[in-house]
């Protein structure tokens, strides 16, 4: 039961760096790439565990930018992310990945 609770301890953490590490690199990296500015962005990552073997399928992630740049083009940024995205294509040599990208106008 404790090995369990740890296991599912570690997959947190990671779901957690990924989501810092794409949101924070990748974002502000394509940002600059594709002369564009945003204000925040946040992303959330859901993932499901498999137990036997222990391995993880179906990453799903949540992007929201906050910007009221027009040149923000939300596609383009996505197709940048999964070809270009370290983390991103680092990971989905063990499961599969998909997601969205979402934009917020800051009023």
């Amino acid at each position: 039961m404790q090995k369990h609770y740890f296991s599912n301890f570690l997959i947190d953490i990671f779901l957690t760096n990924l989501s810092f590490i794409d949101d924070k690199q990748n974002v502000e990296r394509f940002s600059a790439m594709m002369k564009f500015t945003y204000s925040k962005a946040n992303i959330e990552v859901n993932a499901t565990r498999l137990e036997n073997p222990p391995r993880m399928e179906n990453l799903v992630y949540n992007l929201t930018i906050y910007s009221n740049d027009k040149k923000l083009n939300p596609d383009l940024l996505k197709k940048n992310i999964e070809k270009f995205g370290t983390i991103y294509n680092t990971v989905k040599l063990s499961c599969s990945i998909s997601g969205t990208i979402n934009t917020i106008e800051n009023v």
